[in-house]
């Protein structure tokens, strides 16, 4: 699929679950998207949970790209992945915590606006989420 329906998918779930726990709906990014973009295809290649965000965004806080605060990663594997399957599991929390701190960190983020970056290879689903 195009990343952007990906996004607008991933966004649209996100936002459900915020509804459903009284919390504002966020706000799409095209800047953010390309931070998290980044981040999710570093997170494939290296194994490296926020080491984009670690790397580009501590070392010059408060002033990173896009005003960019926050990161949160997930990846997905073993469920003979397409896409949907990939998004469904990463926003419901899952028994055996494979996601357990990515659906918090969507769901207390007060922050207004996110970046959604996707990356699928086989049977396994990068994802990361940047926060403004």
């Amino acid at each position: 699929p195009a990343l952007a329906d990906v996004r607008q998918e991933l966004l649209t779930r996100i936002n459900a679950e915020r509804a459903a726990h009284d919390r504002a709906a966020l706000l799409a990014s095209s800047c953010l998207d390309a931070l998290a973009q980044g981040s999710a295809v570093a997170f494939a290649r290296t194994d490296e949970p926020l080491g984009k965000f670690v790397k580009e965004c501590d070392p010059v806080w408060p002033n990173c790209a896009c005003g960019w605060n926050a990161e949160a990663e997930l990846t997905i594997a073993r469920y003979g992945l397409d896409w949907t399957t990939a998004l469904e599991h990463a926003t419901v929390t899952s028994r055996d915590g494979q996601n357990e701190r990515f659906p918090p960190a969507y769901l207390a983020s007060a922050d207004p606006e996110v970046g959604i970056g996707f990356w699928l290879s086989g049977d396994e689903a990068w994802m990361a989420l940047s926060f403004r």
